[in-house]
């Protein structure tokens, strides 16, 4: 990475170690929640979610889209693996575990 890259990902990092919400993780404003169920109908529709499809989450970042993801993932019985930042996949591992189980890895 070079040293811009660097940069964002160490601000990326310090916004998830002092967030009170899901909003603020990824730099949303409250007003902004709320959407993840309609990204996540547009993304079921692109991807014809079906049961038992493998999908590769690059960047999943952390946040409310990220746990509606799960959910969905869950009720379509979908083997995931999300990829992220050592931060991000620790965050989900401590705030999302309820959704995760032997289908969903984390790299």
């Amino acid at each position: 990475m070079d040293k811009r890259q660097k940069n964002a990902v160490s601000q990326y990092n310090r916004l998830i170690k002092e967030s009170h919400d899901l909003a603020s993780t990824v730099g949303r404003t409250q007003n902004e929640l709320g959407m993840a169920k309609d990204i996540w109908r547009d993304i079921q529709k692109k991807l014809a979610m079906e049961p038992n499809k493998r999908v590769l989450e690059i960047g999943c970042g952390y946040g409310e889209l990220t746990e509606t993801m799960l959910e969905g993932y869950n009720k379509y019985n979908q083997n995931v693996t999300l990829l992220d930042i050592e931060s991000v996949i620790t965050a989900i591992k401590n705030n999302f575990s309820n959704y995760l189980n032997d289908n969903i890895e984390l790299i």
